[in-house]
């Protein structure tokens, strides 16, 4: 096959799904300990990897309370721009290893009436009142590494002095060139 077919291939997917590497997945430092209280609340979507089911979504926040049992209640909200009518999905998360000591920031999460049982949300780095940097990766049916990552914020923009650290965070450890910038202050977004 020649290479510029391998090359074309490799691009498309790429743009069609979340970011894929030949390499197997990386380790990355798992942030602890880690507070659930503390994250509870909302989060909108600053950066990710153009994961196929957030393909063409927009003004992205996620809300997270919790349920009377300890687990928590996701609803991940965006906007198809330029239809200004939020697209939800609801879903349910619980800490993926609970009798760790310390706490670790794994998160198993499921949506659509699912019960969460696969460690696939995983906090990197947070300060709970600015940023989080979140990051998940799997081995895909061909046996290469599947990977989501998302910057998420307690405000629509990062100050410059936090900006600066969750980039220096990402020039390390992700490829800059998957990820994807959502609109967040457009005048379609609302104040939400």
């Amino acid at each position: 096959m020649n290479k510029s077919i391998i090359l074309l291939f490799s691009l498309l997917l790429v743009t069609c799904a979340e970011n894929i590497s030949d390499s197997g997945c990386p380790v990355r430092p798992i942030f602890k300990p880690f507070d659930l209280q503390k994250y509870l609340g909302r989060w909108y979507e600053l950066a990710r990897y153009d994961i196929y089911f957030e393909k063409g979504c927009d003004c992205g926040y996620a809300d997270y309370t919790l349920n009377d049992d300890g687990s928590v209640h996701v609803k991940n909200c965006c906007k198809r721009l330029p239809n200004t009518t939020p697209s939800c999905t609801i879903g349910k998360a619980v800490i993926s290893y609970p009798n760790a000591s310390p706490i670790e920031g794994k998160i198993s999460v499921a949506f659509r009436g699912l019960e969460p049982k696969e460690s696939n949300y995983w906090i990197l780095d947070t300060d709970y009142d600015n940023f989080v940097i979140v990051y998940f990766c799997q081995m895909d049916d061909t046996q290469k590494p599947r990977d989501a990552f998302w910057l998420l914020g307690r405000a629509k923009e990062l100050t410059a002095e936090i900006q600066e650290k969750a980039d220096d965070y990402i020039e390390r450890y992700f490829n800059r060139t998957a990820i994807y910038t959502p609109k967040q202050k457009s005048d379609s977004c609302g104040a939400e």
